[in-house]
């Protein structure tokens, strides 16, 4: 759905706080999960300042720590039931010749590394 539907779809849903303090209120209690940082990055643009040098710009890049992200994901217990950590195949029919990829554990990848990692660890034994 894109956003001018979810949009529109909230705006018709009788939401249960009437002014924007109590909405606020009710965001700032949700679950926050990994922290944001701010990162300064200065772009070179392709215009000529005045004092004949390259433009330049200061913009604000916030960002999350992406181990941190994923240690959320796999900690939260509402993702229990939705992430796999064993290679499937899936198929579209009944003889196989149509592979489904609709997650990474049903990617050729995930199966291979599987696999190596296994008969990796059995020749260290």
């Amino acid at each position: 759905m894109n956003v001018a539907g979810w949009l529109t779809e909230m705006l018709q849903v009788n939401l249960s706080v009437h002014n924007n303090h109590l909405l606020l209120k009710k965001v700032n209690s949700l679950p926050t999960g990994p922290d944001w940082t701010c990162e300064i990055v200065t772009t070179h643009g392709n215009r000529v300042a005045q004092d004949r040098t390259m433009m330049t710009e200061d913009l604000e890049l916030w960002k999350h720590d992406p181990v941190e992200c994923v240690k959320e994901l796999i900690g939260n217990p509402v993702f229990q039931n939705l992430i796999s950590y064993v290679p499937q195949r899936v198929y579209a029919d009944k003889a196989g010749m149509e592979h489904i990829f609709n997650e990474m554990w049903t990617a050729n990848w995930w199966w291979d590394t599987q696999v190596q990692n296994t008969i990796l660890c059995k020749s260290k034994l």
